[in-house]
Formats: structure tokens, C-alpha cells, sequence
């Protein structure tokens, strides 16, 4: 179910399809899981990232393209965090990510995993187009996009 209200909460702020979009999910617990399924089925092509050896080897039994944040990022077409843990895509993958990816921060709670904040200079008002934040059953989903999404 997480993963149903998270790209719902996406597709609703953005009016944007996930059809054919490379989707990197950040960590493979329980709710990187449902991001993961829920991306393929609408459309996404799944890549996951993560750190646990145990649930990096459960992700490519699943038959998810896996590796580090570092390797995958750069292929993204969004990249969605699932770990509750902070800096879980480091500012240095941030600043790799492609023209036009999103960057969603899936926080299950305030205290777990706040955004960075951009100073004035790395925040270009051309270059970083913030979101309104959503709420679907008590979870909040934080969506910021680099550049325009390309089709």
C-alpha cells in the first residue's frame, strides 16, 4: 500500500506517468519493496539501491537491476528514497543526477529523514521547482524536481 499512495501522491502533484521512466528506489525494506512493485506496475522500469548486502541480494532475486546509489543514480529518470535514514542519496549523487530527474524523499516520519537544504547559491530558482507536500494516510511525500521533466 505505501508504494500505491506514494506515486499516487506523485502523479497527482506532478500530472506525470511513471510509463517508460527509469525509477531508482532507495533501500529494500518493507516499504522500498512496495515502491519497487508499484513502480513496475505503473510503468516504471525499477532499479533499487541498496546498502544491506541480505536485502541487496533479496532485491536481485526479485529481478530488479541492483547496485549503489552512486552506480544507479546517474540512469534515473526519479529517484525515490525508502530508508527513513538521512542523506540517503549524498548531495555529490544529487548534483550527478540527469537534466529533468526527480527527486522524491519518502519520509515515514518528520524526525526520521529531512531534506537538505540548498544554500541561495545551489538553489537557482531555474533550476529546483519544489512542490507542494503531500499526506495520504499519515505519511508525507516530499517531491522536488533538478530541471523540467522530459518526455
Amino acid at each position: 500500500m505505501v508504494g500505491l499512495t506514494t506515486w499516487q501522491a506523485f502523479f497527482l502533484r506532478t500530472m506525470l506517468s511513471l510509463h517508460e521512466k527509469r525509477v531508482l528506489v532507495v533501500g529494500y525494506g518493507t516499504v522500498g519493496q512496495g515502491l519497487a512493485f508499484s513502480a513496475r506496475a505503473f510503468g516504471g522500469v525499477v532499479m533499487v539501491a541498496e546498502r544491506d548486502p541480505a536485502r541487496l541480494l533479496q532485491a536481485r532475486y526479485d529481478g530488479w537491476e541492483t547496485g549503489s546509489v552512486d552506480e544507479l543514480a546517474g540512469k534515473a529518470d526519479l529517484v525515490c528514497t525508502a530508508t527513513g535514514a538521512a542523506n540517503a542519496v549524498p548531495w555529490r549523487v544529487i548534483q550527478g543526477l540527469r537534466d529533468g530527474c526527480f527527486l522524491l524523499i519518502r519520509a515515514t516520519a518528520p524526525t526520521k529523514s529531512k531534506p537538505r537544504r540548498c544554500s541561495p547559491v545551489e538553489r537557482r530558482a531555474d533550476s529546483v521547482r519544489e512542490f507542494p507536500r503531500a499526506r495520504f494516510g499519515g505519511q508525507s511525500v516530499s517531491v522536488r524536481a533538478a530541471a523540467p521533466w522530459r518526455t
